[in-house]
């Protein structure tokens, strides 16, 4: 039958129905039954009725059931009610639920219970409950339930609360648990009581805590304890405290602490410890932490521990910090130490202090450490030593320090190193030395290092050495660099040296000074200096010559030069030239002067050139010369240059040519010029152009000229142009064209301008154009 079917029918005709028919009325089919008819039927009739009829009924049907209608539904059919039909059958249909009903139900239908309807559960009712049904009870549920009601509860149910239901019960349900009802609380249910029911507890009920109940209490909680609280948690509970809940404990609780209690904490527990929390131990608590405690304290927590607790400890105990808390000591502990104390530390916790640590060690402190401890100072913790306690060291005690300590060392403390301290380095202490602490060196110092540890100077060091100290070395310790040392030098460094002192050096050395310390060397030494040894210092040593130093050489050292050496040198140093020095310059050697350093010969050198020397030039070297050289070139050596030559000269040298030196161009000359030279020729020259060499430029040359360029030309000359060239002319050199010149041309041109340049004419341009052809 339909549910429509179905709700045609009375109680009358539901009374002709079998036990069997009524049991196989569908779900679907029972929710057509009205209200009244299902509260007609009888109390066997209903216990007939199947589950499936039984979860079909709508909330309104169930609502209807009588107290004897609903005592009469089985536990399969009380099982199968969903949560919304439980909480239809409101209180009085709840309190109608027999023991066995409510062991019955279903854990959607305990979720389904109202407060209202708890409240109402007998404790018979709350007693019937079993532990599965307890877990899904949620935190409002439990607060409807009373005293007695959780009386009811085994201790299997009790342990069965979860940790969101439990925060349900009342502070004051809370303070009445028995002690053996608190013991038997899960875990889950103690990680979820509130702060206000951890509060509540009393010391009895404290007291019986397991330890994986106190394991589970979280940092609020154990806040929560309040110092009474914490006071009276015993050794076990304690080291059942978890890390979080460790953080937690107020320095008010921390301070409250038996040492007992302190006693018992675990290195897990007080690497938990903040600092705050560690202030809070007194120097008794701090007695009784083991030596594991110790190590396990990390370098923020350790920040913590008083001065005076710190000075309490014995030096076996301070051997035991570890690293991570040595290097937490604030400058303040460690002034506390003692002498004992610091003496106490292993190489390894002296290789974990910081600077300021080591600042706030005294003489007689540092004076303890073994040679073992002062190898183990790091580079960045040194420089924390003052310089009076530096200077103030012995001679052993700086000689054990790392060569790594060493290089960690101030340009102060370097200064403050006394003569006695820097002899007893050793040569890798020494070449551990930056460039900067070298050039703190005092002169004094520099005299006094042994030839080993010149020698062991790295080539880093060696280049922070002043002129001052370079000068201040003995012969001996001179000899002693090697030519990577002395690669190393500097031009000021250098400067240092005498030219008597230089001419000790072997020719290895000289040869293996850098070019740019060769600028450094006094034009005494450098005069003195033997055609062997000028050979010896290598290209790259000429190539560092200034000019000072390469006018201070003679004429037997410039002759002794080989090509290779004159192009080596640089423009600076053939500013040095003098027309007598130059002199001893053979053709080849003329020819092999660097392109980018000729430049630097000086016009008097240029002028003095013969015409054998002017065409050895290559065309790099023509190209190289500046505009005062080009200037200063005679007519007759202007002549001598080859178009190659020629070719090479750029705008900047062609507005040096005169026009002397135009009237000598061939038409050869002047078609081997570029096209930035000739734009470069001044007006002038191009004035004196003749016909030949104007009609001699190329296209691409005209179209290079510029308007002054263009109107410096004679009409004479541009009528020669053709008809390409004046198609070549730019706007600007169209711009130039006077009206004088443009009526003197002829048709074919004033055709090829107008079909080419049109839009580059003047109104003034074009009309002097039209008047050529009304002429015509």
């Amino acid at each position: 039958m339909t549910s429509t079917q179905v709700a045609g029918l009375d109680a009358a005709d539901l009374g002709v129905f079998s036990t069997a028919e009524l049991a196989v009325l569908s779900s679907s089919a029972i929710q057509g039954l009205s209200s009244s008819t299902l509260a007609g039927l009888s109390a066997d009739r209903i216990a007939v009725l199947g589950t499936a009829s039984v979860s079909g009924l709508s909330t309104d049907q169930i609502a209807s059931l009588t107290p004897d209608k609903v005592q009469a539904l089985t536990t399969a059919q009380v099982a199968s009610l969903s949560s919304k039909q439980i909480a239809a059958l409101g209180t009085t249909g709840a309190v109608a639920l027999s023991t066995g009903q409510i062991a019955a139900l279903s854990t959607a239908g305990i979720a389904g219970l109202s407060t209202d309807q708890i409240a109402k559960l007998s404790v018979s009712q709350i007693e019937a409950l079993n532990t599965t049904q307890v877990a899904v009870l949620t935190s409002a549920q439990v607060s409807a339930l009373g005293a007695d009601d959780l009386g009811a509860f085994s201790t299997a149910e009790l342990a069965a609360l979860s940790s969101s239901a439990i925060q349900g019960l009342s502070t004051t349900t809370i303070a009445g648990l028995a002690t053996e009802r608190v013991a038997v609380l899960g875990t889950a249910s103690i990680s979820g009581l509130s702060t206000a029911q951890i509060a509540a507890l009393t010391t009895a009920q404290l007291e019986v805590l397991s330890t994986a109940q106190v394991a589970a209490l979280g940092s609020k909680q154990v806040a929560a304890l309040g110092t009474a609280g914490a006071k009276i948690l015993s050794t076990a509970q304690v080291m059942a405290l978890s890390s979080a809940a460790i953080a937690g404990l107020s320095t008010a609780q921390i301070d409250i602490l038996s040492t007992d209690q302190v006693e018992a904490l675990t290195p897990t527990q007080v690497a938990a410890l903040t600092s705050t929390q560690l202030s809070a131990l007194g120097n008794d608590d701090i007695d009784v932490l083991s030596t594991d405690d110790l190590a396990a304290l990390p370098s923020h927590v350790i920040q913590g521990m008083s001065t005076s607790a710190i000075a309490a400890m014995s030096t076996s105990r301070i051997a035991i910090l570890s690293t991570s808390g040595v290097s937490g000591l604030t400058s303040g502990q460690i002034a506390a130490l003692s002498t004992d104390q610091v003496e106490a530390f292993t190489s390894d916790q002296v290789a974990a202090l910081g600077s300021k640590q080591l600042a706030a060690l005294g003489l007689d402190d540092l004076k303890t450490f073994s040679t073992a401890d002062l190898a183990a100072i790091s580079a960045g913790a040194i420089t924390g030593i003052s310089t009076a306690t530096l200077a103030s060291l012995p001679t052993e005690t700086i000689s054990s320090l790392s060569s790594l300590g060493i290089s960690g060392l101030s340009t102060a403390q370097v200064v403050a190193l006394t003569v006695d301290q820097i002899s007893v380095l050793s040569p890798t202490q020494v070449g551990a030395f930056t460039s900067q602490q070298v050039a703190a060196l005092e002169t004094g110092d520099i005299a006094a290092l042994s030839t080993s540890q010149i020698a062991a100077i790295s080539t880093a060091g060696i280049a922070g050495l002043s002129s001052g100290q370079v000068g201040a070395l003995s012969l001996e310790q001179l000899h002693n660099l090697s030519t990577a040392q002395v690669a190393a030098l500097t031009s000021t460094a250098v400067s240092g040296l005498t030219a008597e002192e230089l001419d000790t050096l072997s020719s290895a050395q000289i040869a293996a000074i850098s070019s740019l310390a060769v600028s450094g060397l006094p034009t005494d030494f450098i005069a003195a200096l033997s055609a062997t040894e000028l050979a010896a210092m290598g290209t790259a040593g000429i190539s560092g010559l200034t000019s000072k130093q390469v006018a201070a050489l003679t004429k037997d050292q410039l002759d002794s030069f080989t090509t290779t050496q004159i192009a080596a040198l640089s423009a600076d140093g053939l500013a040095g030239l003098t027309t007598e020095g130059m002199s001893t310059f053979s053709t080849a050697d003329i020819a092999a002067i660097a392109s980018g350093s000729i430049r630097g010969l000086s016009t008097a050198i240029i002028a003095a050139l013969t015409t054998s020397d002017i065409s050895v030039l290559t065309p790099g070297q023509v190209g190289g010369l500046g505009y005062n050289q080009i200037v200063a070139l005679s007519t007759v050596q202007v002549d001598t240059l080859s178009t190659k030559q020629l070719n090479a000269l750029n705008a900047i040298q062609a507005a040096a040519l005169g026009t002397e030196d135009i009237a000598l161009f061939s038409t050869e000359d002047i078609i081997a010029l570029s096209t930035s030279a000739v734009s470069g020729l001044s007006t002038s020259v191009i004035a004196v152009l003749t016909t030949g060499q104007s009609e001699a430029l190329t296209p691409q040359q005209v179209g290079a000229l510029t308007s002054t360029q263009v109107a410096a030309i004679s009409k004479e000359n541009i009528s020669k142009f053709s008809t390409a060239d004046i198609a070549a002319f730019s706007s600007s050199g169209v711009a130039g064209l006077s009206t004088d010149t443009l009526v003197s041309l002829s048709s074919q041109q004033i055709d090829t301008l107008l079909n080419t340049h049109m839009g580059s004419l003047t109104p003034a341009q074009v009309s002097s154009i039209i008047s050529v052809y009304i002429a015509a």
